[in-house]
């Protein structure tokens, strides 16, 4: 914490002590100033942050907050950091969240309407207002009607200006709603980068064909307006830069351990309320993707990939793979090595730095690696088809040898071996910094 106390001091004097100009050069932070910034205001992993309590998220947002208010060109330097590292978005999230008491789509609507009409009240200026610091928000369970999708454009989008992701978590959009109001909605968020949809588990009461209710477990679909949305609307195509499709496809039979894997689907509405599906194929999954130009994130969980969609994969990272920096295929039991190679075949990706293979059936001997130029952080957790030997096959890898800062093969048959015998591949990688072995993490 030292060297960001240091830090900030410097940049503090410069601000307060140098003309508005200089000032606003500071923006523009070298690299390895950022990082430190980020190193430091991020006191735990960014990438498991989805894993940290609330508790000590709010300690993050605090904190920060805290070195926000110097001044506001020092709060836009610290908006500008946070807004150029997805990695810790999570911690700057507003959740609104319709499956608990406290932060309701209405609750928060009305906040908003407040400090909106307490902006006009004043005739206060853009340039007087201090950006609200959230960079996200997720909307978890929401139902979405006509009302709500005005709300979006007209209440939300005014209030969280600087606003880069929205999240769709279990989200019901009601028949009622045109594609085109839905569009103009999203289409008010003038600096989003980033649409997470994701299907969402949970247990309930069903009503049955026969007209009984019951409890069970049930699982509410990515909405098909929005998948429509993101299939047509131009708007999308040439402004998002990470683009999350979690279907959640991979399922436990009843109460036992056993797995199957249901087809991606999407979830509509009739006229009565009642809720269906409709099963989206990978061909129709791919060609919405290849409307996208600009994307450096993406990711496809859970969906119930097959080993022939490799090579329709192929098109869409070929048309990325300038800009691809992070790649998540997690959660696809059908990917093996056949399939990344007839992905990734005679393509090489020079921004790609993250890549998420894990509950896959890839293993050591898959040929990709050799064509990923700077990947840092390679994440292969649960691949059950991994042996020993994954260190030694990586380390043969030049680049690898040279790039790799994190590598995660937890729930492989790896963490059996002694530590000890693995020191000597260990020690190939030049810039290795973390390896998680199941229950060990072992920091260099």
């Amino acid at each position: 914490m030292k060297k960001l106390i240091n830090l900030l001091n410097f940049l503090i004097l410069l601000i307060i002590f140098k003309a508005p100009a200089f000032a606003t050069s500071l923006l523009e932070l070298p690299e390895e100033i950022v990082d430190q910034i980020f190193k430091e205001l991020i006191i735990d992993n960014p990438k498991n942050a989805i894993e940290i309590v609330g508790s000590q998220k709010n300690v993050v947002f605090q904190n920060v907050i805290k070195l926000m208010r110097v001044n506001k060109w020092f709060y836009q330097i610290i908006f500008n950091i946070i807004d150029k590292i997805p990695d810790c978005w999570d911690y700057f999230e507003l959740m609104i969240d319709e499956s608990s008491n406290n932060k309701k789509f209405n609750q928060v609507i009305h906040r908003c309407k407040m400090h909106l009409k307490e902006r006009h009240e004043k005739n206060l200026k853009e340039n007087q207002i201090f950006p609200p610091l959230f960079v996200s928000i997720c909307f978890n369970e929401v139902t979405l009607g006509p009302e709500r999708v005005l709300q979006l454009g007209e209440t939300l989008a005014p209030f969280f200006t600087f606003l880069k992701r929205l999240r769709f978590v279990g989200v019901r959009i009601l028949p009622k709603i045109s594609l085109l109001s839905l569009k103009n909605a999203l289409a008010r968020f003038h600096h989003l980068t980033a649409i997470d949809a994701q299907a969402k588990k949970k247990k309930g009461i069903v009503i049955m064909s026969n007209g009984v209710r019951a409890w069970q477990k049930f699982t509410i679909h990515i909405s098909e307006k929005l998948f429509l949305a993101l299939e047509e609307f131009s708007f999308f195509h040439n402004c998002l830069q990470s683009l999350t499709l979690n279907f959640n496809c991979l399922q436990k039979f009843n109460n036992d351990n056993t797995k199957y894997t249901q087809s991606k689907q999407t979830m509509l509405e009739d006229s009565n309320h009642d809720f269906y599906t409709k099963i989206i194929t990978s061909y129709r999954l791919f060609n919405m993707l290849l409307n996208f130009s600009n994307l450096k994130r993406i990711e496809l969980s859970s969906a119930d990939l097959q080993l022939r969609d490799g090579i329709n994969l192929k098109p869409i990272l070929s048309q990325l793979s300038e800009k691809l920096e992070y790649l998540n295929l997690h959660e696809n039991e059908n990917i093996d090595n056949f399939f990344l190679e007839d992905a990734f075949s005679k393509l090489r990706f020079k921004s790609l730095k993250v890549l998420n293979v894990s509950k896959t059936k890839i293993n050591q001997d898959c040929q990709i690696f050799a064509q990923c130029k700077n990947l840092s952080r390679l994440i292969m957790r649960g691949c059950s088809n991994l042996e020993p030997t994954i260190l030694e096959k990586l380390s043969q890898y030049g680049n690898l040898v040279n790039t790799l800062e994190e590598l995660d093969i937890s729930g492989s048959n790896l963490c059996s071996l002694p530590l000890h015998l693995i020191q000597n591949d260990l020690s190939k990688f030049k810039k290795l910094k973390l390896i998680n072995l199941e229950r060990e993490l072992i920091k260099f």
